[in-house]
């Protein structure tokens, strides 16, 4: 190593600086002037594990090593981790600056110890008040590809990237702020669940005005996303659509289109207006940063987000191409490679359904033409072929035991032009039908259309569609298109909250009701809504709107959402915002996700009083022993073409206690004589065994049942909403089984393979308690603090059954009744279990707390009732 040095000597002329070393360490080496700054040539000789270098102006005395980084006279510092094994070291420091003279100092530091697993900024002299910049340090420690400890406060950094790959721990999620020179806003995120996403794609907020034409935004550091396992009970599909413009490749390289759908202007720190509809918008700044929307990093996010909140599918807007939408999809400059990137690189996208959007450009009056047709007619059976027969997530329709894969139209009046001219429907109408064979072809039932500005002859002849194999459904894709769900002739300039007090739906059976996060565009988008003053309470309200409206009026229980992440047109979309957060997401959560989620509770259940099967065997157990490979077939014996109901067979589970059911799954038993599913019967539940008394959930005794012997046979779902012990499945007319042996022998068969018994969370409380005269007084309970608290109490009922009771639980500020939680409680005779869990939030604040069954019940209020007992308030420690 002498050697190299005094070569390296010998060819550069020494610069004689005043040279400092820190540290006491013995550290072997020689500073060298060259034409753009210094070269530091060295050994230490207790192989340390960095090299630190500053220079500093006259003045500065270092004492304090970890507050090396905050002096003012240092005009340069570098870190650099070296890995040869004999301690040398060796780097270049470029300084424009630095002159010849004794006044510069250079100090050679000896290095922290980066041995350890965990390094925390602030001990490797990082400025946790945000007062001077950090970048260097943060690039060095991140460097090492360890995992990183940010202690609260606010850190400075300038870097385009950070290595992310050691992981990253902040002290508190809202006690760290990593910002830059731009603005203060927090750079370097964690989201909802605690899941690092990284540094912000375009923090600096760069363009080509910076950067130079032609630039490919490379600045962020995003980490993958875990796969999503969400699974939610939910009371409609919720579908967004998703139409993606912002900073796609194909948009940006191409020299025909504007590049503001690219750099947007409201995208920078830098535009302020007086203007909303101009300057900078936090509601549509992501968390993911000004990002690029092929990434399939950024796309991963999307999706593990949209599943996480209980999204179900995506609309997906192509763009129409000539030989379908995967025609050359693969390359970058490709309109639909963001597409192309969801289908292959993004793990959390096979975990969505997917509805695929084809429709072309409407054609001139006279336009059409034969090779227009044939064009449009390749590019949907290409689609068919090349993506829903190879990627397997499509959201489908299932009617009559066969699946419809949805297919969106996005102008139906666009086929209208090239099919007929304008004039009519008829060609159109036979395009559907060439679409749905085509479906058929690969197996399904046929296809379901979702279909954007309907036409009205289409509209009237559905069931002639739906001979045909093609199930058509109306919807809407964007609030522009809102007259059907909003009127007020007094507002004629609504805001977003005045649309959402007066949204109405149409209500058509098969129309698909749309939502929308937003109706105010920002510029330079030239569509001019102006509907300002969305919030995520209010979109919430609208969805929950929406809902009770498909209920009410027996709709197809889907809502769909504009939009996915169009920021400029409609509004900040369903992604986390810098302003909101996860707002929007968490109001489509809230909304659409049953409250409690049920669990089967038939597995391995009694059954009893059916009968015996053809072949003499009791296979009454298969109902309910888990495997559908198992059938529980009952025999009603020969009979004539006129008496099928004389031999009727029911079932019996007994789920062992009284259960809150909440639905009831029938699977079919697939034969090569059909299913034998019974083709009248009903669904009974009653509290005792021999149905003295007992509640019917569903009744088909009065017509058939609807066939479903055909492949593939699906299981038959039935909701109930009340409790019970006992279930019955009563057949009252049996499928017919043919059998051929010598002669036709005609059989009637009741058959199944399984039947899935859900109920929801039972409740009770952990004490002791006795139902008296109107009330039960309990004692009060001594609470953790900060966690979730089940409350599990044993009642014993010497009473009859009660149908409803209410279990309050009041909540106390020392003396003062704040609060009561009501729970509805069904109570047996004998002993009752009843649970039910507090959440954190609840207890906030709380130091008293009680307990109260009500069995009365009456027009009181809850805090009435409270306010009549005082002596059950008992402090808690």
């Amino acid at each position: 190593m002498k050697k190299r040095c005094t070569t390296i000597i010998t060819c550069i002329a020494v610069l004689f600086l005043n040279i400092t070393v820190f540290a006491g360490i013995t550290t072997n080496f020689v500073v060298v002037k060259t034409d753009s700054g210094v070269k530091v040539v060295g050994n230490a000789e207790n192989k340390m594990t960095k090299v630190s270098l500053v220079v500093s102006k006259p003045g500065f005395e270092k004492s304090d090593l970890t507050d090396y980084s905050k002096a003012g006279q240092m005009i340069y510092y570098v870190d650099q981790k070296y890995s040869n094994t004999d301690g040398s070291f060796e780097f270049n420091v470029k300084m424009d600056n630095i002159q010849e003279t004794a006044d510069y100092k250079v100090y050679v530091l000896d290095g922290a110890d980066l041995s350890s697993d965990i390094l925390n900024v602030v001990e490797y002299g990082a400025d946790n008040t945000g007062e001077t910049d950090s970048t260097n340090v943060l690039k060095t420690l991140h460097d090492t590809g360890k995992k990183i400890y940010y202690p609260n406060g606010i850190y400075r950094f300038n870097g385009e990237t950070l290595n992310l790959s050691g992981g990253v721990i902040f002290e508190s999620l809202d006690g760290v702020v990593v910002r830059n020179d731009v603005s203060e806003q927090n750079i370097l995120q964690f989201d909802n669940k605690g899941n690092l996403i990284g540094l912000m794609q375009n923090h600096l907020e760069l363009d080509d005005s910076v950067k130079g034409n032609g630039w490919k935004m490379n600045v962020g550091s995003l980490v993958p996303p875990p796969v999503s396992d969400a699974d939610y009970e939910t009371k409609v599909d919720f579908i967004p659509i998703w139409y993606n413009d912002f900073g796609l490749e194909y948009t940006r390289a191409s020299q025909y289109l504007w590049k503001g759908w690219y750099y947007w202007n409201w995208n920078f720190h830098s535009n302020i207006s007086s203007d909303p509809k101009v300057a900078y918008d936090p509601d549509r700044h992501p968390l993911l940063g000004f990002y690029r929307g092929d990434d399939a990093t950024v796309l991963d996010w999307q999706c593990y987000w949209l599943k996480e909140y209980g999204a179900k599918a995506t609309i997906l807007i192509s763009n129409s191409v000539s030989g379908g939408i995967a025609s050359a999809w693969s390359s970058e400059s490709n309109k639909n490679y963001w597409i192309y990137q969801l289908f292959n690189n993004v793990p959390n996208f096979r975990k969505l359904k997917y509805i695929m959007s084809l429709c072309p450009a409407f054609p001139p009056v006279d336009g059409t033409s034969d090779e227009l047709k044939q064009s449009v007619i390749e590019e949907w059976n290409n689609t068919i072929n090349s993506v829903y027969n190879e990627y397997d997530n499509y959201y489908y329709i299932e009617k009559n035991g066969k699946k419809y894969p949805v297919v969106y139209v996005h102008q139906e009046g666009a086929l209208i032009g090239v099919f007929d001219n304008y004039n009519g429907a008829l060609n159109t109408g036979i395009f559907y039908k060439g679409i749905a064979d085509k479906f058929q072809e690969h197996g399904f039932g046929g296809v379901a259309l979702f279909v954007r500005q309907p036409n009205s002859v289409l509209e009237s002849n559905r069931s002639t569609l739906e001979q045909n194999g093609v199930l058509r459904y109306t919807m809407n894709y964007g609030p522009s298109y809102f007259s059907d769900m909003y009127s007020d002739p007094d507002i004629t300039s609504p805001t977003y909250s005045d649309i959402v007090n007066y949204y109405r739906p149409t209500t058509a059976d098969n129309h698909i009701v749309n939502t929308f996060t937003g109706y105010y565009t920002h510029s330079p988008h030239p569509s001019g809504w102006n509907a300002p003053g969305q919030t995520p309470e209010l979109f919430n309200k609208m969805i929950n709107k929406a809902i009770e409206h498909i209920y009410q009026n027996n709709m197809p229980r889907i809502v769909t959402c504009y939009n996915v992440a169009e920021w400029a047109e409609g509004g900040p979309g369903l992604q986390p915002t810098v302003k909101n957060r996860f707002g929007y997401l968490e109001a489509v959560k809230d909304a659409i996700i049953e409250k409690q989620t049920s669990k089967m509770v038939s597995k391995g259940k009694d059954v009893t009083g059916g009968g015996v099967s053809l072949a003499g065997t009791d296979t009454s157990q298969y109902l309910t022993d888990g495997n559908m490979e198992t059938v529980c077939a009952v025999s009603a014996g020969e009979s004539n073409w006129t008496t099928p109901t004389a031999y009727p067979r029911s079932f019996i589970i007994d789920l062992g206690g009284r259960k809150n059911i909440e639905k009831i799954k029938l699977y079919p038993a697939i034969a090569p004589y059909g299913s034998m599913f019974p083709q009248r019967f009903k669904i009974d539940v009653s509290d005792y065994s021999n149905f003295s008394t007992f509640t019917t959930v569903y009744d088909s005794s009065s017509s058939d049942y609807y066939d479903i012997s055909s492949p593939p046979v699906n299981v038959q779902e039935f909701n109930t909403g009340i409790s019970g012990r006992y279930i019955r499945i009563n057949a009252l007319k049996h499928g017919e089984f043919w059998f051929y042996e010598g002669q036709n022998q005609h059989f009637y068969y009741f058959a199944l393979a399984e039947a899935e018994i859900y109920a929801k969370p039972q409740f009770d409380l952990n004490i002791s308690c006795v139902t008296q005269s109107g009330n039960v007084i309990t004692d009060s309970l001594e609470l953790p603090k900060n966690e979730a608290v089940t409350l599990r109490a044993v009642i014993q009922n010497s009473g009859e059954y009660l149908d409803n009771a209410k279990l309050l639980i009041g909540m106390y500020d020392d003396n003062k009744l704040e609060n009561v939680l009501s729970v509805n409680a069904a109570l047996n005779p004998g002993q009752t279990t009843i649970e039910h869990v507090i959440s954190p939030e609840q207890l906030d604040g709380c130091n008293n707390i009680s307990v109260m069954l009500w069995d009365k019940f009456d027009s009181m209020n809850p805090l009435s009732i409270f306010s009549r007992f005082p002596q059950i308030i008992k402090k808690v420690d």
